[in-house]
């Protein structure tokens, strides 16, 4: 629980009030299943929960619940394909998945309007972000011409490619701190089986998730991550800090010291982003699905809640009445 001070009296300008909160306290809840914590707030419970399935969202609007979306910098929902990792060490099969996924579908299928399909490896709302769209597009042709130049030429009696009498069979893994995660996954498994790939997708829960992410040669698991400035990519992909794609060699380490030695605002950095996210995607470390969101959810009667840049509730300002 936590309790307002009720001297305090130093807000920023940026609030719509001064002097001390307008709530005496609030309680925060553990509730772990999506669908205990809607549940707690139509039955007036809960004021306020964190996340809901996305297929919910509308029905909510259209009940009166308020709906907040908090857009945030950092990198979209996203599949990490490690390049370390059998099968998807091949460049080919890696940009096959990333032309196999249907990402307006995924929006259309999991998710609702208020959501749009990722167009770059970093979110549309981060300083630096390049359109790169034609870079991502849904392209099965191509995704079969690449399977093809990799040897994947045959199939078997269930139409997934075959080589040397191996299936192109590659785990996936599901995260508990990606809204919607196992649905997306299994959207993109239907949609991949066009060109040939099996996604074989597997359960993590916040017990074993960490284990998974950090063993080596985990091929595919979604992954989002918010940031303050575009530097703080070197700490989700640089090989000194977690090292979310498993590189090596130093294949980013110039291009990520590029974004981190330069100011923003810059052209200079500008262009250093821009280059960092054309590699990224060239290389199909990463196959971008749709732009993230903090989602929060309250009752009609909670009113004045604002997100900061990495989608985070202020309470502050929060009030509660008709």
């Amino acid at each position: 629980m936590l309790t307002k001070r009720d001297d305090y009296n130093w807000a920023s300008e940026a609030f719509d009030h001064e002097g001390p909160a307008y709530l005496d306290s609030i309680t925060f809840n553990v509730l772990e299943e999506d669908s205990a914590r809607q549940g707690a707030l139509e039955a007036g419970q809960v004021d306020s929960v964190h996340f809901v399935q996305p297929s919910e969202e509308q029905r909510l609007i259209d009940d009166g619940f308020n709906v907040i979306y908090g857009e945030y910098l950092g990198t979209p929902i996203n599949f990490v394909l490690r390049p370390n990792a059998e099968i998807t060490n091949d460049v080919n099969v890696r940009q096959a998945i990333q032309h196999g996924v249907n990402r307006q579908e995924i929006v259309d299928t999991v998710f609702n309007s208020n959501w749009k399909p990722a167009t770059s490896s970093v979110q549309a709302a981060t300083p630096g972000w390049v359109d790169l769209s034609e870079n991502l597009a849904f392209d099965q042709d191509l995704s079969s011409t690449l399977l093809d130049e990799s040897g994947w030429t045959e199939k078997d009696a269930e139409g997934y490619r075959v080589k040397d009498g191996t299936r192109l069979t590659i785990p996936a893994y599901t995260s508990p701190f990606v809204n919607g995660s196992g649905q997306i996954l299994e959207l993109a498994a239907q949609q991949l089986k066009a060109v040939g790939i099996e996604l074989e997708i597997r359960q993590t829960d916040a017990s074993t998730y960490s284990d998974i992410f950090a063993a080596g040669g985990t091929p595919i698991f979604p992954v989002a991550n918010s940031f303050l400035d575009a530097t703080t990519l070197r700490q989700y992909w640089g090989q000194d800090y977690t090292n979310q794609f498993q590189l090596k060699n130093g294949e980013l380490e110039e291009q990520l010291l590029g974004v981190s030695e330069t100011a923003n605002g810059t052209d200079e950095r500008a262009a250093n982003l821009a280059k960092l996210q054309e590699t990224v995607l060239e290389e199909a470390y990463t196959v971008p699905i749709v732009d993230n969101y903090q989602v929060f959810v309250t009752s009609p009667e909670v009113h004045g809640i604002e997100t900061n840049a990495v989608g985070r509730p202020y309470f502050y300002d929060t009030w509660i009445g008709q």
